[in-house]
């Protein structure tokens, strides 16, 4: 699931003090056998980067920053229907 922030909640302290709630309610009001990892970053795209490198239980954040992707990186992100043409162009 993606969610876009508006206005002050945009800004990276207000984004991480959110998300910090959202997984506080996530775990008080279900309990421990359900975790969320959640990615910030300036679109949908790189928050499921960040969402993904923390799993289960993860909060990252990513800024408009460099961000490095390495092979590996991308190989866990193809889709079963692509991903022997998208690694091959990743390997090439």
């Amino acid at each position: 699931m993606a969610c876009r922030l508006m206005g002050t909640e945009r800004q990276v302290p207000a984004a991480r003090t959110l998300a910090l709630k959202v997984k506080r309610a996530l775990r008080d009001q279900v309990g421990e056998c359900l975790t969320c990892s959640i990615g910030l970053a300036p679109n949908v795209f790189l928050g499921k980067v960040g969402f993904d490198l923390q799993r289960p239980d993860g909060l990252v954040v990513i800024t408009d920053g460099l961000v490095v992707i390495t092979k590996t990186t991308c190989r866990r992100f193809c889709s079963a229907s692509n991903c022997r043409r998208s690694t091959a162009s990743v390997n090439a």
